[in-house]
């Protein structure tokens, strides 16, 4: 009810203001919702537009990330195969641990392993397993320890025994070697005998994931947040725990394709790219864009249209003043004086428009009161004429009547 009545108010003293006043006002309002209304579509816009554009540079980064990766993956793989068939390789696993020549073809093959990693700089160490569980190995800062005495305790023992020789790709050995700090992707291949083709022991080589990942996404880092996984195991974690956290109650597979996530009240968009050829499958998180990071350009087109609005109402304003409203207060003068007796017809404006024709009619109003006065005081005149006459013709019969009485 105080509303209505606050409102009804507001309405009847605007509309007793001047009509100069009303426009001023009008314009006012009018600029300022223009204003506000194309700041705010203009920055949904742009947000939109920055937000496509950080989405093709991730979904760029992360096709990258993945060829980079599996170019410098299919490169060792390549490398092991040159392993496989090495005579040191060969003698090592071939002779009995009980030999008399096994510890100079251990020490053979040591060196060899260790001049191997010269030719490989992404990996981080190379073992050579014995079906026994005998080993020798090669590492550039530490050497891998197994945690099982024998391969056929490792999860992965019939993958590849059923590969028989191409190789499978896991996480930290598979379960195999005891864990560290880094993360691995290992390599593992069954060496067959070059003579027989019997199974004689299987090579190990790991791969930080560092030396995959990090250089290809150190450019991104402020687009993509990127997680790989081995299988259903993480191989490279998000840098944002609580993408992590979000993960690990979901299934990979669930996550695959382009979704939209929410991980602790902040919206991402999810990209991944699964690699059919080594098992692993890449996911980019973008944080979607809520505030601008680079406001640049967007205050530049405020500035912009803050400058085109002002221009615009004034010369809207002048247009309004010039066409308008100082001719209606020129008439609303005219029409002033008369009010106070004085009929001069107004001039203020030569145009036909809907001013030139209210002139117009009051013009003619102006000339038919100036008329009608003309009428009135001619009709005065003329009474008062006949009131004389009359008044004459009954003066004249009395005087000469009195004339002839005293005579």
């Amino acid at each position: 009810m105080r509303c209505g009545l606050a409102r009804a108010r507001i309405m009847k003293l605007f509309l007793n203001w001047s009509i100069a006043l009303k426009f001023k006002v009008i314009y006012v309002v009018m600029i300022f919702l223009c204003i506000i209304g194309s700041i705010v579509l203009i920055r949904m816009y742009y947000i939109y537009e920055t937000q496509q554009t950080v989405m093709e540079y991730a979904s760029q980064t992360l096709q990258s990330t993945a060829q980079n990766a599996e170019r410098t993956i299919e490169g060792i793989a390549k490398a092991s195969t040159y392993l496989l068939g090495d005579p040191d390789v060969q003698n090592y696993l071939v002779t009995e641990s009980n030999h008399s020549e096994y510890p100079i073809l251990a020490g053979n093959l040591r060196n060899f392993l260790y001049l191997s990693l010269e030719f490989i700089p992404t990996a981080a160490s190379i073992m050579v397993i014995r079906e026994s569980g005998d080993y020798e190995c090669a590492g550039r800062y530490t050497l891998p320890i197994p945690k099982l005495k024998t391969p056929q305790d490792a999860q992965w023992y019939q993958e590849v025994v059923t590969r028989n020789g191409s190789p499978i790709y896991t996480v930290n050995g598979g379960g195999y070697l005891i864990e560290e700090e880094t993360n691995y992707l290992t390599l593992i291949r069954q060496i067959n005998s070059t003579e027989d083709v019997r199974p004689l022991g299987y090579l190990l080589i790991n791969i930080p994931v560092e030396n995959l990942f990090t250089l290809q996404t150190g450019a991104s880092e402020n687009y993509l947040d990127l997680c790989v996984y081995a299988g259903n195991s993480v191989l490279y974690p998000f840098a944002e725990p609580a993408l992590n956290e979000y993960f690990a109650k979901q299934s990979p597979s669930a996550m695959e394709g382009t979704t939209v996530l929410t991980a602790k009240k902040t919206p991402y968009t999810l990209n991944s790219v699964k690699s059919a050829s080594y098992g692993l499958t890449y996911f980019g998180a973008t944080q979607e864009v809520g505030n601008l990071q680079d406001d640049g350009p967007f205050i530049l087109v405020c500035v912009s249209i803050l400058a085109i609005s002002a221009m615009i109402t004034v010369i809207v304003s002048i247009c309004t003043r010039a066409f308008v409203t100082a001719p209606l207060s020129r008439l609303a003068v005219s029409m002033q004086k008369t009010r106070e007796g004085n009929f001069i017809p107004a001039n203020v404006t030569e145009n036909h428009d809907e001013i030139g024709q209210l002139q117009d009619t009051y013009n003619e109003m102006v000339q038919k009161i100036q008329e009608l006065l003309h009428t009135k005081v001619m009709e005065q005149k003329q009474l008062r004429k006949a009131e004389l006459k009359i008044l004459q013709e009954q003066i004249k019969p009395h005087f000469l009547y009195n004339s002839l009485g005293l005579v």
